[in-house]
């Protein structure tokens, strides 16, 4: 931080210096030196003890996370998946046919299409810190990319109660509209 801050407000004082060498009738380049330390000094100090604060907290999360040991993962193993546009930035949404006559949904802005999802076989692992809050979350493919049986519209799917991440509903994706009406 300290070098940023001397990078970006040194080059600012020295292009104030070569102004007032080349304006012969301005304030002196050692007035200037000055003004610039009275603006530069607060804002670094401010930067530098902000940035230190999230710092510190996200080190007693991952060191919470140590602790704790534990991660929890949901696999997720289907053939079959319906999408579901997105209107404006809501998070990708997905609904996944299970074995048993049963669909789950995945939803959130960690889900969006990439060269390997969604794919037919993919595990969601979630650290978590004593408290129980989530410190770090990702998502392993383990088999090949699918594609949708069907997409479903962003102004249909605003019509629909879309359920929450990782909720499941019974029912087969056939009938995907009639069950979430």
């Amino acid at each position: 931080m300290v070098l940023v801050g001397v990078i970006i407000f040194g080059s600012l004082w020295g292009l104030t210096v070569l102004a007032t060498v080349a304006d012969k009738h301005g304030p002196s380049w050692f007035v200037s030196g000055l003004i610039w330390l009275g603006i530069g000094i607060p804002i670094l100090l401010w930067s530098y003890f902000d940035l230190r604060r999230g710092v510190a907290k996200a080190i007693r999360r991952f060191e919470s996370a140590l602790r704790q040991n534990a991660a929890c993962e949901v696999r997720i193993q289907s053939d079959a998946m319906v999408e579901f546009g997105e209107k404006h930035d809501e998070g990708a949404c997905y609904a996944f046919q299970l074995d048993d006559r049963r669909v789950v949904f995945v939803v959130g802005q960690q889900f969006h299409h990439s060269a390997r999802f969604p794919n037919n076989d993919f595990s969601m692992m979630d650290i978590g810190a004593e408290d129980g809050a989530v410190v770090a979350g990702f998502v392993r493919m383990h088999g090949a990319r699918i594609q949708p049986i069907r997409r479903i519209a962003a102004r249909k799917k605003a019509k629909l109660e879309i359920p929450q991440h990782l909720q499941v509903i019974d029912g087969e994706l056939d009938q995907i509209e009639e069950l979430l009406a």
